[in-house]
């Protein structure tokens, strides 16, 4: 498991890079999560699918 990002943003669109150089092709799961600001609820959570071919 490798956390990319855990700091709070301001709204709008960011890019992450991620360095996979070091793991096996397959398929590997993502999550990203959004919670909110007051109330500290999440807002989203989305879970999604990669596949990592070399």
């Amino acid at each position: 498991m490798k956390t990319l990002v855990y700091e709070e943003q301001k709204a709008g669109n960011y890019e992450v890079t991620f360095n996979a150089s070091q793991l096996p092709s397959g398929v590997y799961y993502y999550r990203l999560t959004a919670q909110d600001q007051v109330t500290g609820k999440i807002v989203s959570n989305s879970i999604q699918r990669a596949l990592l071919v070399k």
